[in-house]
């Protein structure tokens, strides 16, 4: 064995490596990993150079809190690495990303490399100073684990460098992890965090009025470019401090810090900017904004909560594109709360029923079909007109559930040939379920699943909506009519939009709106714009219905200039669908 000295020095030696590593080790910082090596790389050259003298009465208790250092150092080491494990798997399970994947698999290899560190060098260290305690040791014994030292500080190195990469990258990740890829504005994680952290004199919810139908109408290409401008267009406007992000689809915030009123103003200068035409070239998209604001809230949820409200009040008014909030806003919400409530309650528990308004022909009185008019059995209030509530549903998003409603009674009155076997059921569409493909293509899913045949069935809709409809919407029509549904133009006024569209559009029938008739017997001029639209209308193969025929002697006016198709309190009154 060696003499008492060098067995010392050992023991020393390999105590301060001990020391080292744990430090190093335990902190789970192995991009540091280079130094902490050098410290223990450089303890053993000195050993390998000079003696030094160590009193034997501790070396006892040295080596014993050096054996429960190295054991807490694995401990700890262990523990650090799956605690390591455990957060960059979860991390890597949220991200989508790919390069917060990669991260997560490094730190985690950061992790392992702690544990493998404690297996390379420190189980020698632990050998080295039971040996030197027993006084066993060489001088081979410590250039060995000089050896494993040098190769593990040139791991440490290398992780060290991929430790850099990695930090490098996260920074980045984070950055782009906040940041709206199609915009480059914050995102709504940014927002939101910006939201809780700063102080807060105002913010603006800008949305865009009817920017779907650029989406529907050409392309989200072209929508995407047309919100890229918005978005550059908003950054010009705001001052340097102020933070603009984009929620999602077309919906923007901007908080702004110091003067709270300065609000106001640059919310009137973003709605003018962004009413300036968007030129991509081919095509100019003029798209409008509405502007909700409000200034400090209890909570920066709060705050949220009042622009919003701020936001819905400006859409839905004529006159201001630009609304600060106020108390009221929060009380008209809980009216429409309390209203939508009410309007599902009807809807689900069976209040909403159609009657069926026979549609004649004038000739002869035969039924040759009905109008699926909608009414509210209200518990309170009676019979209610669907002038009353229908915009409401509408408004709420409740169109298609009205429709499939409506749908599902005609359903039952055509299997129980309460309205006879050759007769149609035509039923009205609202505009808003005009607006893409997929609204349209919803309408045949309902006949599929109600099992409805579609020459049954006639699709009445406003003329304005079929004008402004786009191409795909259309085209779609067309595909429902190939399958035996009708298609009526309804509301068609003499002198309307619809008339010069006509040969574009694909109908079946035309109905009149009942305007056109109130002064048929008094007023020439109504005689002569019925006979011309009649003249249009019968020139392109389709029928016409004259709607409110409420006097008999209209009838053999509406006959002499071509009608063949009426409906009205003349004619006959409605009859309910189906029993209570």
């Amino acid at each position: 064995g060696l003499v008492e000295r060098e067995r010392l020095v050992l023991i020393g030696m390999a105590q301060e490596a001990l020391r080292s590593i744990e430090g190093f080790t335990a902190t789970g910082e192995l991009a540091h990993g280079g130094d902490g090596l050098d410290v223990v790389l450089a303890v053993l050259g000195r050993a390998e150079r000079s003696w030094s003298t160590a009193s034997f009465s501790t070396i006892d208790d040295e080596l014993d809190e050096a054996h429960d250092a190295l054991r807490e150092m694995e401990r700890d080491a262990v523990a650090h690495a799956a605690e390591e494990a455990a957060s960059t798997a979860a991390e890597a399970e949220r991200s989508t990303e790919i390069g917060m994947v990669l991260a997560a698999l490094a730190a985690l290899g950061f992790a392992v490399a702690a544990v493998a560190l404690v297996s390379v060098v420190g189980r020698p260290l632990r050998a080295l100073t039971e040996r030197a305690h027993r006084g066993e040791a060489t001088g081979d014994d410590y250039r060995a684990v000089s050896s494993r030292l040098a190769e593990v500080a040139e791991l440490s190195a290398a992780l060290g460098d991929l430790s850099d990469a990695v930090a490098s990258g996260r920074v980045e990740l984070e950055q782009q992890a906040r940041t709206d890829p199609l915009t480059g504005l914050a995102n709504r994680a940014a927002f939101n965090e910006q939201l809780g952290e700063r102080e807060v004199a105002a913010l603006l919810l800008v949305d865009l009025d009817d920017f779907k139908a650029v989406n529907d109408t050409h392309g989200h290409v072209d929508g995407d470019a047309v919100l890229v401008e918005v978005a550059r267009r908003l950054a010009r406007i705001v001052g340097p401090n102020d933070l603009v992000a984009r929620l999602g689809g077309d919906e923007f915030a901007v908080l702004i810090d110091g003067d709270p009123f300065r609000a106001a103003e640059l919310g009137q200068l973003i709605v003018a900017g962004l009413a300036r035409p968007i030129d991509l070239g081919d095509r100019v998209h003029v798209v409008g904004s509405s502007v909700g604001w409000a200034e400090r809230g209890t909570s920066p949820a709060d705050l949220v909560h009042r622009a919003d409200l701020a936001l819905y009040a400006a859409k839905e008014s004529p006159a201001d594109a630009v609304l600060v909030y106020a108390p009221w806003m929060s009380q008209r919400a809980r009216q429409r709360e309390l209203r939508e409530q009410e309007l599902r309650e009807a809807l689900s528990s069976g209040q909403i029923r159609i009657a069926l308004d026979p549609v004649v022909v004038l000739d002869s009185r035969e039924v040759e079909g009905y109008e699926a008019q909608v009414r509210w059995e209200h518990p309170e209030h009676g019979c209610l007109d669907a002038s009353v509530f229908v915009t409401e549903m509408e408004r709420h998003g409740l169109a298609d559930d009205l429709l499939a409603s409506v749908l599902e009674q005609v359903a039952l009155a055509v299997e129980s040939d309460a309205i006879g076997v050759n007769t149609w059921v035509g039923v009205n569409i609202s505009p808003r379920l005009t607006r893409s493909a997929g609204d349209v293509a919803a309408v045949e899913m309902h006949l599929r699943r109600l099992g409805i045949a579609p020459d049954r069935i006639v699709l009445e809709i406003p003329g304005a909506a079929l004008v402004a409809a786009p191409d795909d919407v259309l085209g779609e029509l067309r595909r429902l009519r190939g399958s035996g549904l009708r298609i009526t133009a309804d509301q068609v006024g003499a002198g309307d939009a619809l008339l010069p569209s006509l040969h574009r559009l694909p109908l079946d029938l035309v109905k009149l709106a009942p305007v056109v008739f109130h002064e048929i017997l008094s007023d020439q001029r109504r005689v002569v714009a019925i006979a011309a639209v009649v003249d249009i209308v019968r020139a392109y193969g389709l029928e016409l219905i004259a709607t409110g025929v409420d006097r008999h002697e209209v009838q053999p006016v509406l006959v002499h200039r071509g009608v063949t198709l009426a409906q009205g309190e003349a004619l006959g009154a409605p009859v309910a669908a189906t029993p209570r």
